[in-house]
C-alpha cells in the first residue's frame, strides 16, 4: 500500500463534583459529596516499512540463477519449478507481490490506532462531630475525631494495533483495568480506627486477524499445531535473505487482587502509637502460548535458495510449543507491623516501628501440560529419524 501515513491525537475530558444531591429527586445531605472524572485519547501513529519479498516471477517459480532439484541433484530445467506445494501456493496470499523496484520492493504504510478511556468515581460521607479536644493531626483515615466512609471506583481501558510489515498481519492488543475500594475511619477518644477493603482486577490480551474466525492451519493442511480457535493464526514463517511471516501471537491474561488493611491509631501523651495489618489475596489466570501454529525456517539448503526450498516445502527446521490448559495460580501475603512516633521535646521526635511481612510463594491450581512437539510441515518434509519424536527443532539432512 502506497497510502500516506496518518498521524492524528484528541484528548477529551470532564470533571464532576460537589453534594450529592439531584434537585427534586434526592438529596444525600450536606456531609456527602461525589467527584466524577472521566477522561481518554484517541490517537494514530504513523506506520511506514520496506521488505524485500519475492519478485513476480519467484512466485511463479522462475528463478534467475541456478536452483537445484533436492530429488535428484540437478538443475531444474530453465530454473523453473513447477511442482509448487500446495501448501506453500495457499502461504503466498499472504505474502504480497512487490509494490517497488530495487532491493527493498515492498512499502506498507498504515496508521496504528491507540486508545485510551479512564473514569473515577468517588464518594465520600462524613458523620459524628468532631471532638473538642481532638487533635487536628490528619491521619491516612482523615481528621482524628471525624468518621468518615468513603467508596472509590477506578476503570481504565486501552486498545493498539499491532502491525506488521504485511497487510494480511497484525492484530489489536487490549487492556482493562478495575479497582473498587472502601473506606471507614472511626474515631473515639485518643484512638481512631481506619479500615480499607479493595479488590483490583486487570486484563490483558492480544488477538491477531484471524483468532477464534479462520483456521488457517487446517485450511494450508498443516497438522499437529493448537487446535484451540484462541490460537489460531499464521505459522511463522523465516527466511535467509527475506521478509517472512512473523504474526501476532494470542495471548491472555487476568490478575486479581483482593485485599484488607486495618490501622489503629493510639494517642497518649507524647506517643501517637500505630498497629495493624492486612491481608492480600492474589490469583491469576493466563493463557500465552508463543508458538501454537509451528514455525518454518528456509534457508535454501536443499535448492540453494531459500524461497526455492519454501515453494517445495522443504524447511530446515521447524518447531512448536503450546499448551491446551489455561493456567490458573494463586497466593496469599500478610503484613503486620508496629510504629510510635514519640514527640520527646518541640525538635526532638523519635520514631520506631516494626514490620512483619509474610508472602506464600503461588501454587498452580490446574496440571502443567505443555505440547513442544514438532508440526506437521509442508510437504515433502523429511525429518532425521536419529531425532526424537518430541524435539524442538528438527534439521532435514541434505
Amino acid at each position: 500500500s502506497a497510502e500516506k501515513p496518518d498521524y492524528s491525537s484528541n484528548r477529551f475530558g470532564a470533571t464532576l463534583g460537589g453534594p450529592l444531591k439531584i434537585p427534586h429527586l434526592f438529596d444525600a445531605g450536606k456531609n456527602t459529596f461525589f467527584f466524577f472524572n472521566m477522561s481518554g485519547t484517541r490517537a494514530k501513529t504513523p506506520y511506514q516499512v520496506f521488505s524485500h519479498v519475492p519478485t513476480v516471477d519467484e512466485r511463479n517459480g522462475v528463478f534467475a540463477q541456478t536452483v537445484i532439484d533436492p530429488t535428484t541433484g540437478q538443475p531444474f530445467p530453465d530454473n523453473t519449478i513447477t511442482n509448487i506445494s500446495a501448501a506453500a501456493a495457499k502461504l503466498l496470499n499472504y505474502i504480497p507481490p512487490p509494490n517497488l523496484s530495487g532491493p527493498q520492493n515492498y512499502r506498507f504504510s498504515s496508521a496504528a490506532e491507540t486508545n485510551n478511556t479512564n473514569i473515577a468515581l468517588r464518594v465520600m460521607h462524613s458523620f459524628g462531630q468532631a471532638q473538642a479536644n481532638a487533635r487536628t493531626r490528619i491521619g491516612p483515615g482523615g481528621m482524628f475525631g471525624r468518621n468518615n466512609l468513603n467508596f472509590g471506583l477506578n476503570y481504565s481501558s486501552g486498545s493498539s494495533d499491532q502491525l506488521r510489515p504485511f497487510p494480511n498481519l497484525g492484530g489489536t492488543a487490549h487492556s482493562k483495568g478495575l479497582n473498587a475500594n472502601l473506606g471507614y475511619t472511626v474515631s473515639h477518644g485518643h484512638w481512631t480506627n481506619n479500615f480499607r477493603a479493595s479488590f483490583n482486577r486487570s486484563l490483558t490480551d492480544a488477538k491477531n486477524l484471524y483468532a477464534g474466525i479462520l483456521d488457517i492451519a487446517s485450511q494450508i493442511g498443516i497438522g499437529g499445531v493448537s487446535q484451540n480457535p484462541a490460537d489460531w493464526g499464521l505459522p511463522s514463517i523465516s527466511f535467509s535473505n527475506l521478509q517472512g511471516l512473523n504474526d501476532v501471537v494470542p495471548s491472555s491474561r487476568r490478575d486479581d487482587t483482593l485485599q484488607f488493611t486495618d490501622t489503629i491509631i493510639v494517642r497518649h501523651g507524647n506517643h501517637n502509637v500505630r498497629f495493624g495489618g492486612d491481608y492480600r489475596h492474589m490469583t491469576t489466570t493466563l493463557r500465552n502460548n508463543p508458538n501454537p501454529n509451528g514455525s518454518f525456517t528456509f534457508t535454501g539448503f536443499a535448492t540453494g535458495n531459500a524461497f526455492a526450498d519454501f515453494l517445495l516445502g522443504y524447511a530446515q527446521q521447524t518447531s512448536i510449543q503450546y499448551s491446551n490448559n489455561t493456567y490458573h495460580f494463586a497466593a496469599d501475603g500478610y503484613d503486620f507491623f508496629v510504629n510510635d512516633d514519640w514527640h520527646v521535646r518541640g525538635n526532638l521526635t523519635i520514631q520506631a516501628g516494626v514490620t512483619n511481612t509474610s508472602a506464600r510463594t503461588p501454587r498452580r491450581t490446574t496440571n502443567w501440560s505443555t505440547s513442544t512437539r514438532r508440526p506437521d510441515s509442508l510437504p515433502r518434509r523429511q525429518c532425521n529419524p536419529d531425532r526424537p519424536d518430541h524435539g524442538m527443532a528438527c534439521s532435514l539432512p541434505r
